[in-house]
């Protein structure tokens, strides 16, 4: 199995900030993302790999300060990421159901 997902936010907010002539932009974004193999082999054996991880990130850009507060312009900024691996082996050694 595998699955993801992307935050389009902001793909949509900036230009519509830009047009609108807001000094202050944002750009949230998200990747979010997981994948699973598993084999059964018998019965009574089994392996499984899984793989998920997440990339985000803010930005908060202000490219035209105001005349009473110059200095506050530039940019803020938020990232994180991970990613992480899993291996399960399973195998019973007893036929009996426990």
């Amino acid at each position: 199995m595998i699955a993801g997902r992307r935050s389009y936010f902001d793909l949509w907010l900036g230009p519509v900030l830009k047009s609108a002539g807001a000094g202050v932009s944002t750009a949230p974004r998200y990747y979010d993302y997981q994948a699973i193999v598993q084999r059964d082999f018998n019965a009574h054996s089994s392996f499984r790999v899984m793989l998920f991880g997440s990339d985000d990130e803010l930005q908060i850009l202000n490219q035209t300060p105001s005349a009473s507060s110059p200095t506050f312009g530039g940019d803020v900024g938020f990232h994180t990421s991970f990613w992480r691996v899993q291996a399960r082996y399973d195998n019973k050694i007893s036929p009996k159901p426990s």
